[in-house]
């Protein structure tokens, strides 16, 4: 797939968060974490994209909007 590491930190949790079947924050926390984003960071950002309007969290299931 993608090699790159151009990517932001966020960036990567939106993708993963986008990518996967099942966006649960430890999915997320693991696909991120496989891509080089620490964990607290990428909690921090899932509550942050949900308080911008730009995610929701429902049954603790992230989707972008």
């Amino acid at each position: 797939m993608e090699s790159g590491g151009s990517k932001s930190r966020k960036e990567r949790v939106r993708e993963a968060v986008r990518e996967l079947d099942e966006a649960t924050e430890e999915a997320v926390v693991d696909y991120a974490s496989e891509r080089g984003v620490d964990a607290e960071y990428t909690r921090k950002a899932l509550e942050k994209l949900v308080r911008a309007g730009e995610a929701t969290e429902s049954r603790g299931v992230y989707r972008l909007l």
